[in-house]
This record gives C-alpha cells, structure tokens and sequence, in this order.
C-alpha cells in the first residue's frame, strides 16, 4: 500500500527540518557541559585535601602542557610559539616553586594583640551624641 507524499506512518519520530538540532540531543549536550566539569574539579578538591600544597601543585602546573599535548594528538591542534612558550613558562614556575620550597606561613595578628582599633566599641551611638573627630 503506498501513501500519499508527506503523511506519516504512526509510531516513527517526526522528521526535523535541516539545520534544526534535535531537541533531545541538545538537552543532554546541555546536561554534559553542566555536569562534565564537575567531575575533575571535585577530584582536584579531594586530592587537595590528602595532599600537600607543593605535591599538589606539581599536576596543576602540568595542566597546560597536558592540555596542548591532547589538543595536538587528537584534535591535531598546533599551539603558537606563543601558546607553547605560556605552558613553558607556567610548567616552570611551578616546578620551581615546589623544587625552591614551600613558604613558611606568616603569623597573622590575633584580635586581642591587634588593639583597640580591633576591639568592639561597646557604647552605643545615640542621636544626641556629637560626631566623632
């Protein structure tokens, strides 16, 4: 049995117009680069805690170089000489920050040795009261 040209069988997906994206294709590409960055990030977030800050530095210094190694290999991608010399120079600072040492942690001031600029006034400003000079 033929059909006339432009009815549909029941039951089959209706066919897009060219150029249109489907609509459930577009909502789960939504849904993946909402939730796709999520995941190294909470990874980066518990490494940060187990870790300590030079180990932990050493791979974030490396992210660059990685990146631009992935984009070359499978997207065939060539960085710039400027773009290469950027990874340079981040993977470098990193790595010398970790070999140099880790900085010992300043003291910071406690409240109670800070002053009586710190310290809560405990009179209350009423409408009566002359300005402050």
């Amino acid at each position: 049995m033929q059909r006339a040209p432009g009815v549909r069988a029941r039951g089959l997906p209706r066919p897009q117009p060219p150029g249109l994206p489907d609509p459930q294709a577009l909502a789960l590409s939504g849904l993946a680069a909402l939730l796709l960055p999520i995941l190294p990030y909470a990874a980066e977030m518990v490494a940060l805690r187990d870790l300590p800050a030079p180990v932990f530095g050493t791979p974030m210094s490396l992210e660059p170089a990685v990146g631009a190694l992935v984009g070359f290999v499978l997207l065939a991608e060539q960085p710039s000489w400027v773009q290469a010399l950027g990874s340079a120079l981040v993977t470098t600072a990193g790595m010398g920050a970790v070999c140099s040492g880790a900085r010992q942690p300043t003291a910071r001031p406690r409240a109670e040795s800070a002053g009586p600029a710190c310290e809560p006034s405990r009179k209350t400003v009423g409408l009566s009261d002359p300005p402050r000079a």
